[in-house]
């Protein structure tokens, strides 16, 4: 099963209570106040794994609830502070923040001020996020309209504070005067921070592979890579994004992400477009396949300026990326004369004629992507 969105209920432990005490030993009948602190509640954190490649684990369960901090005790123990909760998500994944309602408020629920229970990750500010602040427009949930990006997944090891766990309460010893010897109260722990929040991953990748369904996707991810997606001669047969290594003679690798076929009116989420065109959102750069020899009836090249016009509709910017078209089913009686009315049609982008079924062509074409891919990252460095 493969997930690539999910909406969780984040609840960090709450602190442990004070304790209020009084020693009592021998020869010592009336010792001073010796109420341990209670321990800190336990953070729900985030931490990006690259050996994770979906969100299923968290869509079997989307509540996370941190430990809360153990209470202090009497001779001035302190409470032990609450392990973390640390869930493990693939590389790539976005955090966005959902609007509470009133009612789910931790600080209306603790009577605590505000500041206290306020989530760390609150203190990130816009201007430091990547540039995917535009907000989820591919979504129509209303519930998502207005949510908030709070962070961005994209090396292994990098964490997120999703909670933050409540400070533990002081015990009675903290609170002795000279004029107070005796205090008989001790602070509650606080409270944890709640939250709604919504994870949606964006696969990375080197390259990208964009078309219709049946165009032969998935037959040269598999002859490119150690991937075994499914292959049938029907359309959609790939329903989930599939991912590939191509490893070269110099041992380099491109990562390449085979999408299910998009259709006319995928921008506006016709045939799940929405959900197959945001893992392509940051690939380096694009792959066109297309069906050279017209078996489904269409025209190679309407094919081909129909999936441009949907990439410029959902995001313009991926029309600004390197790009290949494969000119694919070369092995068709009619694949040669089409070939040379597309390369008079489309004549500002680089075509290589493969027959993916048959290993014809491959070698051209993993050369092609690592030159794309390095071409893409000089760009962004430059």
């Amino acid at each position: 099963m493969f997930v690539d969105a999910v909406k969780v209920r984040v609840h960090a432990g709450n602190g442990g209570r004070g304790c209020v005490a009084f020693l009592r030993e021998a020869f010592r009948p009336k010792g001073g106040p010796c109420g341990g602190n209670g321990g800190k509640g336990g953070d729900v954190i985030l931490e990006a794994d690259a050996n994770v490649n979906n969100l299923v684990n968290l869509h079997y369960q989307p509540h996370l609830r941190a430990k809360n901090g153990n209470p202090g005790g009497g001779k001035d123990k302190d409470g032990r502070h609450a392990k973390d909760l640390i869930v493990k998500v693939p590389c790539g994944t976005l955090i966005w923040k959902l609007l509470d309602t009133a009612e789910d408020s931790p600080n209306e629920k603790s009577g605590l001020p505000s500041e206290n229970a306020k989530p760390q990750a609150a203190s990130i500010e816009p201007d430091v996020l990547p540039d995917v602040c535009e907000g989820i427009r591919h979504h129509e949930d209303p519930e998502l309209r207005d949510a908030t990006l709070y962070g961005d997944l994209t090396e292994s090891g990098q964490r997120f504070l999703l909670g933050c766990g409540g400070r533990g309460g002081l015990g009675n010893k903290n609170f002795a005067t000279a004029q107070r010897q005796f205090p008989r109260f001790a602070q509650p722990g606080e409270a944890g921070t709640e939250g709604h929040f919504f994870l949606e991953l964006r696969i990375l990748a080197d390259i990208g592979f964009v078309g219709y369904p049946n165009a032969g996707k998935s037959t040269l991810l598999a002859a490119l890579s150690r991937a075994r997606p499914k292959i049938a001669d029907y359309p959609f047969t790939t329903l989930k994004p599939n991912i590939g290594i191509i490893k070269h003679e110099d041992f380099h690798q491109t990562t390449i992400c085979d999408i299910p076929g998009i259709i006319e009116g995928a921008h506006e989420n016709a045939g799940l477009g929405h959900a197959f065109l945001r893992h392509i959102k940051r690939c380096k750069a694009l792959a066109y396949l297309v069906d050279i020899a017209g078996t489904d009836g269409r025209q190679p090249w309407d094919d081909y300026r129909q999936l441009r016009n949907e990439l410029k509709a959902y995001d313009p910017s991926m029309l600004k990326r390197p790009a290949i078209i494969l000119a694919n089913k070369m092995d068709e009686p009619s694949a040669s004369e089409n070939l040379k009315r597309f390369k008079k049609e489309i004549d500002q982008i680089r075509i290589i004629p493969i027959a993916a079924a048959f290993d014809q062509g491959l070698d051209m074409v993993k050369q092609a992507f690592r030159k794309a891919a390095e071409r893409s990252s000089k760009a962004s460095l430059g």
